[in-house]
């Protein structure tokens, strides 16, 4: 027969899940009810995605270093090289 699906009792110990729950119950009720889901991890400062379009009118001289050296996205000039000032070899 087919397995039963496993749920767990979100309320029960909530204010303790950090510590107190498994791995599977943290995931399950993340998923579940939107409780014990782990924190954020550290926000990117920029969002490569947005705007790339434009990239090169519309975003900052630190998102174009950030998301070049973080996404590969917005390096200045990549046919001319690499690196600040666009002279380095890649």
């Amino acid at each position: 027969g087919a397995a039963s699906a496993v749920t767990f009792d979100c309320n029960a110990g909530f204010e303790n899940w950090m510590a107190g729950w498994s791995n599977d119950k943290k995931d399950w009720c993340c998923e579940h009810a939107g409780k014990a889901c782990p924190p954020a991890a550290p926000s990117a400062p920029y969002d490569c995605a947005a705007g790339f379009a434009n990239w090169v009118a519309g975003w900052s001289v630190g998102k174009k270093d950030w998301c070049c050296k973080h996404g590969g996205k917005g390096c200045a000039q990549q046919a001319a090289g690499c690196g600040p000032t666009g002279s380095e070899p890649c």
